[in-house]
């Protein structure tokens, strides 16, 4: 997971410096919100059946069966239904969403085609972390982004423009689809289960989900779509920029974060998963912390190095962003760890008061201080919504707020005992 999320990070920052490159800020501006938009609009499709797909790879280890002609049966109807409606809505979505700027409306239009490609992928990828086929999952992560890599560097080269970025982007959710198309076509040693109950259970996991995974993940990307309601594409594309290097502190959330779910999805005893969570957030919160003073370090010279020197004062979006992200990350931990109780349901009301701190104060801020307001609003947003996630926790779970994010001698102690097992046994002993 460390180099999966590494390598991706890399491969991330290298498509957003090319696209910086390749486009003024205002037309990166209008990239970001529509790709912000085609995301967002694959978990309004989804039904729930990414963390579904999550859950049942996980019961895979445990069960011995396998659930993956079950969740090809439930995603097919949806891909098709998802299809059909984009042919016939003529772009109104995009015009609902992006009234204020008419060039990422053009450019929702071509890239609307790759949600239902992008869904598939959302399932596949989910299911094959779900099973911790992590070596599978590494080439889905890793092998589209490479395709985009590949397609932005000869547009570099030969001086395109918008174009090549958006054939970047159809690119890659293209061979995403293909990708997740081999994953579910692999042979399997485990029996299948049985297939009608299964799509059943498959698919009231995911309306049990649904709502809570769809709203965590708007309440994480509004920020960029909200950008052209209260300022310009411009501004949208500073904050961007920030946004993407801030997010490299989300490496660390990113090699623990998704396997909390399958980890605790495979636990049965209470006590070991508040232990369990318990020293995963302590460590987290040390280690995310850590990571992020050193990115506040070098932002103001790589952040011009990377992307340019029209990009220089995006420094400030990261500085205001970091405190924000480290709650954030905290709060998919915990989530995660609710997704594997089963007990996800009341997040539904985190998400939602998330998403009104985030309109709310993105109103207000934004609108003065343009990139860096967003930037605010994002980081009011993140830490209320890790607030009320520990409350939900308490309530749902039993789980004791207290000691979730100082760490303690134990913990480390714990650390090194690990490590000293680790050394002697790549010493021989």
């Amino acid at each position: 997971m460390v180099f999966n999320r590494s390598a991706s990070a890399i491969l991330i920052i290298v498509i957003s410096a090319l696209s910086a490159r390749l486009l003024t800020p205002s037309e990166l501006g209008s990239i970001v919100v529509t790709i912000a938009c085609v995301v967002l609009m694959v978990r309004l499709v989804s039904v729930g059946l990414g963390q579904s797909a999550q859950f049942f790879g996980a019961r895979e280890v445990t069960e011995k069966r396998s659930f993956g002609y079950a969740l090809v049966v439930a995603a097919f109807p949806i891909t098709i239904v998802s299809l059909v409606v984009l042919l016939l809505s003529d772009g109104i979505v995009g015009k609902l969403l992006l009234a204020n700027d008419p060039v990422a409306q053009e450019l929702f239009n071509i890239l609307q085609y790759g949600i239902p490609l992008t869904f598939i992928h959302f399932v596949a990828s989910l299911y094959v972390l779900g099973r911790r086929d992590m070596m599978r999952y590494l080439w889905m992560a890793l092998f589209p982004l490479f395709v985009s890599v590949f397609i932005l560097v000869w547009g570099a080269l030969e001086k395109k423009g918008l174009q090549v970025v958006v054939f970047a982007w159809m690119a890659q959710f293209f061979f995403s689809f293909l990708m997740s198309a081999l994953a579910f076509v692999k042979r399997d040693r485990l029996s299948s289960a049985p297939l009608l109950p299964s799509v059943v259970a498959v698919y009231r996991y995911g309306c049990k989900s649904y709502a809570v995974s769809t709203a965590a993940f708007a309440a994480g990307r509004i920020s960029l779509v909200m950008g052209v309601w209260f300022t310009s594409s411009a501004e949208v594309g500073f904050f961007a920029i920030g946004r993407n290097f801030a997010d490299v502190m989300l490496l660390v959330y990113g090699a623990i974060g998704p396997l909390i779910f399958s980890y605790v999805g495979s636990m049965n005893d209470p006590k070991n998963c508040h232990d369990f969570i318990g020293r995963v957030c302590r460590l987290s919160f040390f280690l995310f912390s850590i990571f992020s003073i050193g990115i506040a370090i070098i932002a103001p010279t790589g952040i011009v190095i990377i992307f340019g020197e029209q990009y220089a004062d995006s420094y400030l979006v990261v500085w205001v962003l970091l405190p924000g992200l480290i709650f954030s990350a905290l709060q998919r931990i915990l989530e995660n760890y609710l997704y594997g109780r089963s007990k996800q349901t009341a997040m539904i009301f985190v998400h939602a008061i998330s998403i009104i701190l985030l309109i709310g104060s993105g109103a207000f801020f934004a609108t003065s201080f343009g990139a860096v307001g967003l930037a605010a609003a994002s980081t009011i947003s993140f830490i209320g919504s890790f607030v009320f996630t520990v409350i939900i926790a308490h309530r749902v779970d039993g789980l004791n707020p207290v000691g979730l994010v100082l760490p303690r001698a134990s913990d480390f102690l714990f650390v090194m005992k690990y490590f000293r097992r680790w050394e002697g046994k790549t010493n021989g002993k």
